[in-house]
């Protein structure tokens, strides 16, 4: 019998890979228990180019359209086994035959993704380089990282769009632009009195970024400087901004006055719904201009 036993698990074991599982009964619980579905997630070999200090890498461009191309740069930084999850930074110069642009970035250990020999490395950055007409080559260099490399690969993949925030209460003001006696539009912002707070709500997690530009009157020439604050429960940002005159620019709403050069604050709100004033102060201007913008990150692995 024992033997009998022992042959007929082994044939059992030789069968399911062919056939897959028979099942031969039904399972019920016979308590109230919780069935819940998890996401098992697949792990996948990404290819990245691997990039040193000291030793530059050089790539040949083909098939740009006519009007150029956005290009993405996704880079990992390489990390000690003994880093522990704080931020890592790290430079990254990119040379073409037109420009020359370096890129600040910081990162924190993944806890999901692991070079070869489990290399440890940091979650994943991009930067994006617009890519002109005619460009055919273009060169990386590691300026400074961790551990001298940082793997790299690359997306034609344009930026994405700021999401306009509406700011109800506020007079809208349509931005235009005198272009050979023809009217070009810049954006919608919305007036706002000096010295006089306004509240709004924003969720989060996401990016803000307030565009912002002082209200000329008539009397009032060169630069002006101005305040812009930012006020949140745990948070004050607080700019102190200059700006002047900007020539052709005019809102079609306020004939009395020019538009200012354009000054951009930018912060970060995490996650949950975040009560936000916004106050311009420190002018002797009446009024500026504002708009608002959201960016919801992504998520980094």
């Amino acid at each position: 019998m024992k033997g009998f036993v022992k042959n007929r698990w082994f044939l059992i074991l030789m069968l399911l890979p062919d056939f897959g599982l028979v099942l031969a009964a039904n399972i019920e619980p016979e308590n109230n228990a919780v069935k819940v579905g998890l996401s098992v997630v697949k792990r996948v070999q990404v290819d990245y180019f691997l990039l040193t200090r000291g030793q530059p890498l050089d790539f040949k461009l083909s098939t740009v359209s006519d009007t150029g191309a956005w290009l993405r740069v996704y880079t990992r930084v390489w990390l000690s086994k003994d880093d522990k999850d704080d931020e890592r930074r790290y430079v990254i110069s990119f040379l073409s035959p037109d420009s020359s642009q370096r890129f600040a970035l910081k990162t924190s250990i993944s806890a999901s993704t692991f070079g070869p020999g489990e290399q440890r490395v940091g979650r994943w950055r991009s930067f994006f380089v617009r890519i002109k007409p005619g460009i055919e080559r273009f060169r990386l260099v590691l300026d400074s990282a961790p551990r001298d490399t940082v793997g790299i690969r690359f997306s034609f993949q344009a930026p994405r769009r700021w999401e306009r925030v509406s700011l109800s209460g506020l007079k809208k003001l349509t931005l235009v632009k005198e272009n050979h006696g023809s009217e070009q539009l810049e954006g919608i912002f919305y007036q706002i009195h000096s010295n006089q707070p306004y509240e709004f709500e924003l969720n989060g997690p996401c990016w803000v970024r307030m565009r912002t530009r002082l209200n000329f009157d008539p009397t009032m020439e060169g630069n002006q400087a101005f305040i812009l604050k930012v006020e949140k429960k745990g948070m004050v940002i607080e700019r102190t901004l200059r700006s002047k005159k900007e020539t052709g620019m005019y809102y079609k709403e306020l004939a009395d006055v020019v538009a200012g050069a354009e000054r951009r604050v930018s912060f970060e709100l995490a996650d949950g719904v975040h009560k936000l004033k916004v106050i311009i102060t420190g002018t002797v201007a009446r009024s500026g201009a504002i708009m608002v913008e959201r960016l919801i990150p992504e998520k980094y692995e």
